[in-house]
């Protein structure tokens, strides 16, 4: 299924569909996951206490180990993506509304490993919404938590190269290549967190029209599954309600390619 223009409906009916494609994500990897995994879907990546990251997320800057030497079943776990569109780099030294977020842990103290968000029109609403959405992502790969972000909008001021070239410049200092110019207007992205400071991204671009391609979530620095988007897109776009879809499915604005 093509993935549709979300920009024809007001935020708040994409709100309802991004909600119940969260939640398709979730149930999916929870059967594809290893049995120490699980996911579920959280209102916010940044429990504040006091101004600070929860002791979930922090602990993870210390505690690097290889949760999936506990155990390896599962068919569904690769070592890299196939085809990776990648990029790769390190450190140059040099109030959050609630989201819906797939969040993975481990079942050792239900530590948190990774998470998945797709981005909303309020996360481009605001260079301080934008730099918010940002902010978060970059925080959280410092802290060693791999991430992947699916983007199905197309770029504003705030992002002209793309949300990647956003968070891969505050994270490595690199600043986008001019000459390097995105394929395609929308993206996921998944990261791979190898060291405190080395990072890899797996960069998938499609435009609408496209089926969505799958991208991986890492789990460690050695395995990561592949998040099935196009599956539970069309899950999730086949009950939503007709009248709407009715609205997505008429014939594209040729500016949206």
């Amino acid at each position: 299924m093509p993935i549709h223009d979300w920009k024809k409906v007001e935020a708040g009916i994409y709100h309802s569909f991004h909600k119940q494609w969260t939640c398709r994500i979730a149930e999916m990897l929870n059967a594809m996951l290893p049995k120490q995994y699980y996911a579920l879907v959280e209102q916010n990546a940044r429990t504040m206490i006091g101004g600070r990251f929860s002791p979930d997320l922090l602990m993870l800057g210390s505690q690097r180990k290889s949760y999936l030497k506990d155990d390896r079943s599962g068919s569904a776990l690769l070592t890299k993506p196939a085809k990776p569109g990648t990029q790769s780099g390190s450190r140059v030294q040099s109030d959050h509304r609630r989201k819906n977020i797939v969040c993975i842990r481990h079942v050792t103290e239900d530590a948190v490993v990774a998470l998945i968000e797709i981005v909303s029109p309020g996360n481009k609403a605001s260079q301080i919404e934008f730099d918010r959405f940002v902010d978060k992502f970059v925080t959280l790969l410092d802290l060693g938590i791999h991430g992947t972000f699916v983007d199905p909008f197309r770029s504003t001021s705030r992002d002209p190269q793309g949300v990647h070239a956003a968070i891969w410049e505050q994270l490595t200092g690199e600043k986008p290549d001019a000459h390097n110019k995105r394929k395609k207007p929308l993206a996921a992205v998944g990261y791979e967190c190898q060291t405190s400071e080395d990072w890899t991204a797996y960069i998938e671009e499609f435009q609408f029209g496209d089926p969505i391609p799958d991208c991986p979530i890492f789990l460690d620095s050695e395995r990561c599954v592949m998040i099935p988007l196009e599956e539970t897109y069309r899950s999730a776009y086949a009950t939503f309600p007709e009248r709407w879809r009715t609205v997505l499915e008429t014939e594209p604005d040729k500016t949206s390619a």
